[in-house]
């Protein structure tokens, strides 16, 4: 199975390119973040070929989440969290296997009360029971002086001089229920910074 998270910052005008990574990785599921899109965008217009179609929109000026599954793949829809968090998690069902857990998040970097509200569902997850992934852009930059804060065995020190509140929240949270962070490398990158807050999650 091939999973695929992409911060697309609007798809309408991007879909064909969209259908083209579709077609070229044949990716099981694609998971959509700041997809920018409301109810006025029919479904038909941002479908793609051999794929079933999940939306969580907020409005044409930023947000939303979107989620391809192929369409040769079973799932159940899960709503777990608080509707003003934007996010997609199915179980899939695949024969002769446990369910196991996908999800999408997208996280504005203003909302600094986002941990709590997952904290407060994330149980009914069921994350010590089953395996889960999570894929998204979670807008809380996880290196430090060129070290991952999740990483305790980097030695990274943690203080406010290199941490913010919320990674250290971050870090606690993914120690609760023993979620390691996958991508090694800057996901945003300027001439003048570099972050790492497009994550992969997974137990």
């Amino acid at each position: 199975l091939h999973f695929i998270h992409i911060n697309i910052n609007s798809l309408l005008p991007k879909i064909d390119e969209l259908r083209d990574i579709a077609k070229t990785t044949k990716a099981s599921l694609i998971g959509i973040t700041e997809s920018k899109i409301d109810s006025s965008i029919f479904d038909s217009e941002i479908s793609i070929d051999g794929y079933d179609l999940l939306r969580k929109d907020r409005n044409r000026h930023g947000g939303g989440v979107v989620c391809y599954i192929s369409n040769d793949i079973s799932f159940n829809v899960l709503n777990i969290f608080p509707f003003e968090i934007e996010n997609i998690f199915i179980d899939i069902l695949l024969p002769k296997t446990k369910p196991f857990t996908v999800g999408f998040f997208y996280r504005p970097p203003t909302d600094n009360q986002f941990l709590e509200k997952i904290a407060s569902n994330f149980e009914k997850l069921l994350p010590n029971q089953k395996e889960i992934h999570i894929l998204g852009d979670i807008n809380i930059n996880v290196i430090s002086n060129g070290k991952s804060i999740l990483d305790k065995n980097k030695n990274v020190e943690f203080n406010a001089s290199n941490i913010s509140s919320i990674g250290t929240h971050y870090n606690e949270f993914c120690n609760t229920y023993s979620l390691t962070q996958l991508i090694e490398s800057e996901t945003g990158i300027t001439s003048h910074s570099s972050s790492l807050i497009d994550h992969i999650l997974t137990n």
